[in-house]
């Protein structure tokens, strides 16, 4: 079960899917090289981050298994300081974008499998039911 114990930052249930949501608080410019490394620039200091493609996968992966492979899981990786840039996000292949950008995504997200209350009701109670019996809320 060890794998199970991930942290997990936001979920997003609606008719229109299941919304994971990786946040990272990083100022200054991020870009990712031709390369495929994540570089922060602040002031004059540039230093490599974290990759973290691999993070948001094992989460979806994680996410789809807790539910029951039943359901399509859309990850975005969300920048949420104000004083950060994004540039060349073209070169990964995650979905991208600053905090501002994430609500208008969610309520413009078109599916062709809308989920009803029921399932919507079922993903939520599986997800409660995992975070009690790791004693998390």
């Amino acid at each position: 079960m060890g794998d199970l114990e991930q942290q997990i930052d936001h979920l997003v249930v609606g008719t229109n899917g299941i919304f994971h949501l990786e946040t990272k608080n990083y100022t200054g410019d991020i870009s990712i090289d031709r390369h495929g490394n994540w570089i922060q620039t602040k002031r004059e200091t540039v230093q490599t981050i974290e990759n973290p493609e691999g993070q948001v996968k094992r989460h979806e992966e994680l996410i789809s298994r807790i539910l029951k492979e039943k359901y399509k899981i859309t990850s975005i990786l969300v920048f949420a300081n104000p004083k950060c840039t994004l540039r060349n996000m073209d070169r990964t292949f995650l979905r991208v974008m600053k905090l501002e950008k994430v609500l208008p995504f969610i309520k413009g997200h078109e599916t062709n499998c809308y989920l009803g209350t029921n399932e919507i009701t079922e993903v939520c109670q599986l997800i409660v039911d995992l975070s009690q019996y790791f004693g998390h809320q």
